[in-house]
Parts: structure tokens; sequence; C-alpha cells
């Protein structure tokens, strides 16, 4: 979970802005805006802190959450926001290890890589393709996009059932 000061902090250090008064003159904010966040006294509301979170780096579902987790009132609302934060930052890593794992099998079939996944994809290639092949690399780029397509309808629910508990 990251605070609002370590969303400022990683925000200015990912851009190289050297104090809260640059940061607050490139989100064009009072400066005294900043002070109040680093502070406690008042919090990003959900356009900054998506506007933070891209300038960090960060997802910005999962910061917006973790901000609406440390604005809750109630250890109960707080409790419910944390663990969106967490359900949303797990489906984004699960996505992007199910993408990793996509691109380095692609990879490793277009180089005729040997290990098990590679050989699996190559077995499903049509006979008549070569790898390397534009066609090939065609073929299995369709392959792909066809498991993203997959991953994504599965993910969808997910994401649906998060956006209305919020």
């Amino acid at each position: 979970m990251i605070d609002t000061a370590a969303l400022l902090d990683a925000a200015k250090s990912r851009h190289a802005i050297p104090s809260d008064y640059k940061l607050a003159l490139i989100l064009d904010v009072q400066p005294s805006a900043i002070g109040h966040y680093r502070k406690g006294r008042s919090r990003p509301d959900d356009v900054m802190a998506q506007r933070l979170a891209e300038m960090a780096g960060l997802d910005p579902s999962v910061v917006i959450a973790e901000m609406h987790a440390e604005r809750a009132q109630t250890p109960e609302a707080r409790a419910i926001w944390q663990g969106i934060a967490r359900r949303l930052a797990g489906a984004t890593h699960a996505g992007m290890l199910l993408i990793l794992s996509v691109v380095v099998s692609a990879l490793a079939c277009i180089s005729g890589g040997g290990d098990a996944q590679a050989a699996t994809l190559h077995s499903a290639a049509p006979a008549n393709l070569q790898p390397g092949s534009v066609y090939y690399v065609k073929s299995l780029m369709r392959r792909v996009a066809r498991a993203l397509g997959r991953f994504l309808r599965f993910l969808t629910p997910t994401l649906v059932v998060t956006a209305i508990a919020i």
C-alpha cells in the first residue's frame, strides 16, 4: 500500500522534480495543496490520484483505491478499500504475468527455442509454416491475441464486480 506522501515522492523522483513547489506547478495546483497532501490535512481526489499515479508509473486504479482507503472514516470502510486495492493489484500482476509468458513463448517460437512451451506452440502451428516466416509469425500473433482475449473475458467479471463494490 502506498500512502499520499510516498506517491508524491514517487512522482517527483520518476521525473526528477526537485521540489513540491515544482510538482505543484506541473500539476497546476496551488503549492499549498501539495503541502496539505503531504501533512495529511487533505487527500488527493480521484482525478489527482490518477495523475499522480501515472506520473509515478503506477496503476491508477490501484492508487485510487488506496487513496480511498487512506480517506476512509471507519476501519470497516478502510478494510473494504484495502481489499479492493489488493484485488486490483493482484489482477494487474496476473495479467502482466500472462502477457509476459505469452510474449516469451512467442519469442521462443519465433527464434526456434526448444523449451516445452515453445514445443507445444510449434506443434499447434500448421505443418506448412516454418518458424520465423512471416505467415508463421502472423499465425502465432493471432493465437497470442486470442489468448489475451480469453484472459480479458475472464478478467472482465472481476473488474465489473470491483467497480460495483466501489
